[in-house]
């Protein structure tokens, strides 16, 4: 018995399997994103900042911004 692509007993679940695979993917892919957003804002805050002007060399990240910003609401 051969399957063809268009017969409901096949493509059903290849589908199924192609939309949970895409699902794990795409959070892999968000998780991995945010990881390294966090690092690389961590080393601006570190290091990369005090290799700019000094007008520039007082900024924080985006991410220290936001810390500050929570860190002031809970109190």
């Amino acid at each position: 018995m051969i399957f063809r692509i268009t017969t409901p007993a096949v493509f059903l679940p290849a589908m199924g399997l192609s939309a949970a695979w895409l699902g794990f993917c795409s959070w892999r892919a968000m998780r991995l994103f945010r990881v390294v957003g966090i690092k690389s804002a961590r080393d601006y805050d570190r290091v990369g900042k005090y290799r700019l002007p000094p007008e520039y060399a007082r900024s924080d990240s985006y991410l220290a911004h936001q810390k500050r910003g929570r860190a002031g609401r809970a109190t």
